[in-house]
This record gives C-alpha cells, sequence and structure tokens, in this order.
C-alpha cells in the first residue's frame, strides 16, 4: 500500500469515525413513568462519539413532541437532564400538561 493510499485510508477512516460519533437515538425505547409524580417520564437519550448535549437535546425535543401528540398532551417541561457515562447518552425527566401551561 503506497503512502497516499494509507493518507487516504486514515483521512476516510477519521470522517467516518466523527459522521458515525455524531448520532443520537432513543433505540425504540419507551418513555419510563416516574411513580410519584403525575404525568412525568423519564426518556433516555443515546449519544455517540462527539455528539454532546446540544445534539441530544434537539433529539429529545423530537421525542418529547411525538409522545406529546401521541397521547393528547399540549405542553411539557423538563425538568431534570442528566449525563450517563456508560451507556453514554442523557436521561431526561419530562413533565407533560393536559391543558395549555
Amino acid at each position: 500500500m503506497s503512502k497516499s493510499n494509507v493518507s487516504l485510508f486514515i483521512l476516510m477512516f477519521l470522517c467516518l469515525s466523527m459522521l458515525i460519533g455524531c448520532t443520537t437515538a432513543s433505540y425504540g425505547l419507551k418513555p419510563t413513568p416516574v411513580t410519584e409524580q403525575k404525568d412525568t417520564f423519564t426518556f433516555k437519550i443515546f449519544t455517540g462519539g462527539f455528539a454532546g448535549g446540544e445534539a441530544s437535546d434537539k433529539r429529545a425535543s423530537e421525542e418529547f413532541d411525538l409522545y406529546k401528540n401521541e397521547n393528547d398532551y399540549k405542553s411539557y417541561k423538563i425538568l431534570n437532564k442528566q449525563y450517563e457515562l456508560v451507556p453514554s447518552g442523557f436521561v431526561y425527566t419530562v413533565r407533560f400538561f393536559r391543558d395549555s401551561h
């Protein structure tokens, strides 16, 4: 393998790693009810590689809106956001409201 091919391979690997590493997902996990609080749930958003809080917040907002619309809620409020190292991601505690809040 020539020196230029090795350089090209390394560059492609780095670019691919960055693209893959910036993903966020819920992997189909359903929100978990918080038993002591009415209409309050936890959502886990997994992040990969270089994806951080901003990417997680964007994906979380999509998940919250979807849940809100599917369950006839009018609005929601994020009560807490906590980072988890393994598996990497954020856990959001969210309260939903059926009336305008």
